[in-house]
């Protein structure tokens, strides 16, 4: 069995979520948006999930997904599948039918269980099962794998508005987090182009800003962390922004990206140079998916 620390690892490895607040239901990426919960119920921090995505491709037929519960408060969980469209900015939308060039994975992954009632500290495995038609188009389908907390039915007595006694009802807000689930089906590809670069300079209550966009062309999405590095004119380089979870999904084209600059003690950027790069975070330097350089004014 997967210990308690090794999935504390495994969840600081995969750091892409997409937090839904159903209610509506709104989802967003990488920013949490859910509603402030009441403090006697459920937090965003309550619930870890590892991995934080599941590819399957030629190799991959099986997976499984931990779901732990980090209260002193028993949840009841609700698994099913929803469909999102990611934005340039990022931003997840919730949609019913698939646009052009998107494809779901619901019909192609079967999942168990289906609804879980998980005890405080306690950890439940969900397992996920690839199962592809003979005649499948080659393509990458995607769909999000939702887990919703179930809320406790409740009912309270109160006063109606003209004064006589009746039941009222206290209304809870619903709360979840979604991963992606991802099929890639044949010979699929993709190449990442960093453009559209600027830097908005640091003002008295924020820090300089670079500006960029990933321009995806190809097959399949992408995933990955950007870094940057500014070769000052005089000293050595230094790393001075990083995101973590870049994803570009099909059939996304572009996706706005915006690194906020942590510079040294006593610096300013001006000046040098800044090297750009977005990186597979499973293979590190070596899997660099695109980069650039830009000077600094």
């Amino acid at each position: 069995m997967v210990g308690i620390y090794e999935l504390r690892r495994l969840f600081l490895m995969f750091t892409l979520f997409s937090i839904v607040a159903v209610a509506g239901v709104i989802a967003q990426e990488p920013t949490p948006a859910a509603p402030v919960a009441p403090t006697n119920q459920f937090n965003l921090s309550d619930i870890m999930i590892a991995p934080t995505r599941v590819v399957f491709d030629a190799k991959t037929r099986t997976a499984e997904i931990a779901l732990i519960n980090q209260s002193a408060k028993t949840f009841t969980y609700r698994v099913s599948f929803m469909h999102l469209r990611m934005t340039d900015t990022g931003g997840m939308i919730e949609i019913n039918e698939p646009g052009a060039g998107e494809l779901f994975a619901d019909d192609l992954v079967r999942f168990t269980p289906k609804q879980v009632i998980l005890e405080p500290k306690k950890t439940q495995i969900v397992r996920l099962q690839l199962r592809k038609p003979a005649d499948l188009v080659e393509a990458e389908y995607r769909s999000q794998l939702l887990f919703r907390i179930v809320p406790p039915a409740t009912t309270e007595a109160g006063a109606t508005d003209d004064g006589g006694k009746g039941i009222s009802i206290k209304l809870i807000p619903v709360y979840g987090i979604s991963i992606p689930i991802i099929v890639r089906h044949g010979n699929l590809n993709s190449n990442v182009t960093i453009a559209d670069t600027s830097i908005d300079p640091a003002t008295e209550t924020a820090l300089p800003v670079l500006n960029l966009s990933l321009n995806r062309t190809g097959t399949m999405s992408v995933f990955g962390d950007i870094s940057v590095e500014w070769a000052p004119v005089k000293g050595e380089p230094v790393i001075i922004g990083r995101i973590t979870g870049i994803s570009v999904y099909t059939p996304n084209t572009k996706r706005i990206v915006k690194v906020s600059l942590k510079m040294p003690k006593d610096t300013k950027l001006i000046g040098g140079k800044l090297h750009i790069r977005y990186v597979d975070p499973l293979i590190g330097d070596k899997g660099i998916i695109a980069e650039e350089t830009i000077a600094v004014p």
